[in-house]
């Protein structure tokens, strides 16, 4: 589906982007439109190996605390800013849940 995603935005596919979307990331989406289109940006899928039918994924949790309902997401204060290996090529925000704060986490959601 991500890839799916990627594609219309590159594509400049609409109707694509708006079945996998929610409404505010398609409107920002629709507004930017001439914006995406002047970064030129190219897209190659994710290699499959044909004998396995499968692929190497480097995320395996994408995002903690991030809802399909985008109004029960949790906020910017909760995630750290880890840049410790940037000179790999690796920034990441880090859920304060995984930094000894879930049980805080664990009182606000029940």
């Amino acid at each position: 589906m991500f890839q799916q995603f990627l594609e219309g935005v590159i594509k400049q596919d609409l109707q694509k982007i708006e079945k996998l979307t929610d409404s505010r990331l398609f409107k920002k989406l629709q507004e930017k439109s001439e914006d995406i289109k002047k970064f030129n940006i190219k897209y190659q899928s994710v290699a499959v190996d044909q004998a396995t039918k499968e692929s190497y994924i480097i995320d395996q949790m994408l995002i903690k605390g991030v809802k399909a309902n985008r109004d029960e997401n949790d906020s910017n204060h909760d995630y750290m800013y880890v840049d410790t290996n940037e000179v790999e090529g690796l920034r990441y925000y880090l859920h304060k849940y995984f930094l000894g704060f879930h049980p805080y986490y664990i009182e606000i959601k029940n």
